[in-house]
């Protein structure tokens, strides 16, 4: 909703007292309705936009159900690694893709 018409990785606030784990898969359930599990956590970036700074986790997900809907976002889409990094991603998203390449085989 900050950056229209970027695409940008699904997430959101953690709660006080919440763990990272818990709050992207509480995020996934409420935006998209889907159960999940936590692979392994990829890093974090952090983005000041001038009215407010983002702190990113990125984790590796495995949803255990294909996504029903989407609350948040206007467009979902599920993108090899190729195409990912032709996307225009927001700003505080870009520099989590080369943390994710690591992960990735683009055989």
């Amino acid at each position: 909703k900050s950056q229209p018409g970027k695409w940008e990785f699904i997430g959101g606030k953690v709660n006080e007292g919440e763990s990272l784990e818990s709050a992207i898969e509480r995020e996934l359930f409420e935006e998209l309705g889907v159960q999940s599990k936590i692979i392994d956590y990829v890093g974090n970036n952090v983005h000041n936009y001038g009215c407010k700074t983002i702190k990113l986790h990125a984790f590796i997900v495995e949803l255990l159900e294909a996504p029903q809907f989407s609350l948040d976002h206007d467009l979902l889409m599920w993108a090899p690694f190729k195409k990912l990094i032709e996307l225009d991603l927001a700003d505080a998203d870009r520099p989590i893709i080369n943390k994710i390449r690591q992960y990735v085989t683009l055989s």
